[in-house]
């Protein structure tokens, strides 16, 4: 049987959330969606909870898998283990610990068959931990390959549904951090056209103890590891298909220090910071230097790599907040 839209859900170490993840998947308004949920070895109560919940929903029984890993694999293990049992027209990944809308699939696939597309993407809503931030989807352009290794398209797999046969020739990432860019530059050379519908239907939410979140030294080093690994893959791809291109590509590794070290970087933690430049050694010159980058970015950075910027946060907040009651005073 083949479905509108198969949705591949890896499963790890996720007990409090999948609940209310499955929930919103099962509420879909669109009436032909497979589900498949990748037991990536969790060994809390994922699956029991998950279960029991598809046990109470007789109509969703038919059409939903889950399929267990013997050993722990990966994210991205677990979404290649679902692409092997999806049987719909259209694929969409879903993260365990978020959830979405119940018209998501059914918006973002009726735009597909209007326009003829081989990608739609939407909003979505962040969770920081503190608060939620809406986040658009940005306009479609003919340059999507570069912007996603730029950050001007945000790179996710989880807020777009792909046409089944995009993915032939898809390389799926080895490594659990920077994955959904490594899949989305891909995809975005496969697809023909590209639509974006700018509702935020999907929820990203804040999990502390997910990758993302982990604070540790060796937590840093396995991130910039995993992040050279899928950089050294993304550059030879730009260099078979795009090697015209290659001058701008050294704007995807300072995105890559940029945008997804300093979080940690923020921490304070000298052996982060030692590990960063380490694995960067000529980093610091190529941000500095680089005429395309604001010189708040730049601010930015300096404060990172000499400790002082969970300090200045803090400061820039105070100072917000004084000036916003003062403001309502006034």
């Amino acid at each position: 049987m083949e479905y509108k839209v198969s949705v591949i859900v890896p499963c790890y170490r996720v007990a409090p959330y999948i609940e209310r993840c499955a929930r919103s998947l099962f509420s879909q308004t669109l009436d032909s969606v497979q589900f498949i949920f990748v037991d990536d070895c969790s060994d809390d109560d994922t699956i029991p909870r998950l279960e029991a919940l598809i046990e109470s929903i007789p109509h969703v029984r038919e059409r939903t898998l889950i399929v267990r890993h013997e050993q722990n694999r990966g994210v991205s293990a677990a979404r290649e283990t679902g692409m092997r049992y999806a049987e719909g027209e259209y694929i969409a990944y879903c993260d365990s610990d978020d959830w979405v809308e119940s018209s998501m699939y059914e918006t973002l696939y009726n735009a597909a068959l209007r326009q003829d597309a081989d990608m739609v993407e939407c909003g979505f809503w962040q969770d920081n931990g503190h608060f939620w931030r809406r986040r658009h989807a940005r306009p479609v352009t003919d340059n999507g390959v570069m912007e996603v290794l730029s950050d001007v398209i945000r790179p996710y797999i989880w807020n777009r549904i792909v046409r089944a046969d995009r993915y032939e020739g898809v390389c799926f990432s080895t490594t659990s951090y920077w994955e959904d860019r490594v899949m989305v530059v891909q995809l975005l050379h496969n697809c023909r056209r590209r639509v974006v519908v700018d509702k935020p239907f999907y929820h990203y939410c804040f999990n502390p103890t997910s990758i993302t979140s982990q604070t540790s030294a060796e937590s840093c080093r396995r991130i910039i590891r995993d992040s050279m690994v899928n950089y050294c893959f993304l550059h030879d791809f730009i260099m078979q298909h795009y090697a015209a291109q290659e001058k701008d590509f050294v704007q995807t590794k300072i995105t890559l220090c940029m945008k997804n070290l300093p979080p940690w970087l923020a921490t304070g933690n000298p052996v982060w910071r030692k590990a960063f430049l380490t694995t960067f050694p000529d980093i610091t010159p190529a941000v500095l230097f680089n005429n395309r980058l604001s010189l708040n970015y730049k601010k930015i950075y300096l404060e990172v790599l000499t400790g002082t910027y969970p300090l200045l946060v803090r400061l820039r907040e105070v100072y917000r907040t004084v000036r916003g009651k003062l403001q309502r005073l006034s």
